[in-house]
């Protein structure tokens, strides 16, 4: 018990020192409902990685002044008609992470 305590408690430490994007991520549906799982993990890193980078480059433009369509503009762009669920929720994915970063980068300006 006392081990899994402490393993929380690194965690919760470890986490205060990543990015608020990385915590918008790891807090996503994508992530928490499990989608994820038996996926090429380095598809699933890569796809993570990418959703992150775009979050830190909405919250810089969030910062610039210029309008939340700047940012979400290309993720909805880039839906394909016909697509099935699991691409719906990637792009749902991104689309939660331009937002966040945006508004994070808009209200600390």
């Amino acid at each position: 018990m006392k081990t899994l305590i402490a393993l929380g408690l690194l965690t919760v430490s470890l986490q205060s020192f990543a990015h608020p994007c990385e915590t918008i991520f790891s807090e996503t549906v994508l992530n928490t409902s499990g989608a994820l799982d038996g996926h090429d993990q380095k598809l699933v890193h890569a796809f993570r990685t990418s959703a992150i980078d775009e979050c830190i480059a909405a919250e810089k433009i969030g910062k610039s002044g210029l309008p939340a369509q700047v940012v979400t503009y290309p993720v909805i762009s880039s839906v394909e008609t016909g697509g099935n669920a699991f691409y719906s929720l990637l792009t749902a994915t991104r689309l939660q992470m331009v937002l966040a970063g945006w508004a994070m980068g808009s209200e600390s300006k």
